[in-house]
């Protein structure tokens, strides 16, 4: 009686295991870690609605693919703070989601204005011996159009409410005293890349960290030619 139980319970068991779909007993598949393969991006160009969604769009798609070094490297004189805010914001946002990603910015060129926060946003920041950075507050290109006085006041809002963030962004960024930044804000301060390294806005000084075999991507797009009857930009112009 007692082999006719356990014959009994050998084959409800076996009948049991068999019944259990495959997946169910093999581990979840992993998504493998970032890759050691470096590409090199040139943000070249005005920061506008055109330039940052093809960065971001050129940077998403190299995270998804397993790519561990991205260098964005920056010469760019400014453009529109709204959409700098942004790159910044979603940077910060993949590297925090993507801690084993490193993101690197390194000044080309010059960057300047609305550039220095998207600058702000590398892991690691460098630059190239003779760059420069512009730093200076937010402005309002208004063309010719119709202002009343409450949209005067909620436009002057907004930019004092840029440079806040500004000053916050590279205050963190630097650890720069945040008057110092703020007078730098109120004004317009140019910086080498020496000063720039004074001020921890760059971690050194060196030739552009990519190696030689990295594919080179490239965003660069032309200025805009259409505006909105009122932007927040913070554009250098030499005179």
């Amino acid at each position: 009686m007692k082999s006719a139980m356990r014959i009994v319970l050998l084959v409800v068991l076996s009948l049991s295991l068999v019944s259990i779909p495959l997946g169910a007993q093999q581990a979840p598949a992993q998504t493998p870690p970032p890759s050691e393969q470096s590409v090199l991006i040139l943000f070249i160009g005005q920061v506008n609605e055109g330039s940052v969604p093809r960065l971001m769009a050129l940077i998403t798609t190299e995270i998804n693919q397993g790519v561990g070094n991205i260098i964005v490297g920056i010469s760019s004189d400014g453009g529109n703070s709204s959409m700098a805010f942004g790159a910044y914001n979603s940077l910060t946002a993949l590297e925090r989601q993507h801690p084993k990603t490193k993101i690197t910015t390194v000044n080309i060129g010059s960057v300047a204005s609305a550039a220095v926060i998207i600058f702000c946003a590398g892991t690691e920041r460098y630059s190239l011996p003779n760059a420069t950075f512009l730093i200076h507050g937010n402005g309002m290109d208004v063309p010719p159009s119709h202002l009343e006085a409450s949209t005067l006041k909620n436009s002057l809002d907004l930019v004092n409410a840029m440079n806040a963030q500004t000053i916050e962004i590279i205050s963190s960024t630097t650890k720069k005293n945040k008057a110092e930044i703020e007078a730098a804000v109120a004004g317009q301060i140019v910086l080498s890349a020496q000063q720039a390294k004074e001020w921890n806005l760059v971690q050194e000084i060196k030739a552009l960290p990519a190696p030689p075999d990295a594919p080179v991507l490239t965003v660069s797009v032309q200025p805009d030619q259409t505006q909105s009857p009122i932007q927040v930009s913070s554009i250098s112009k030499v005179e």
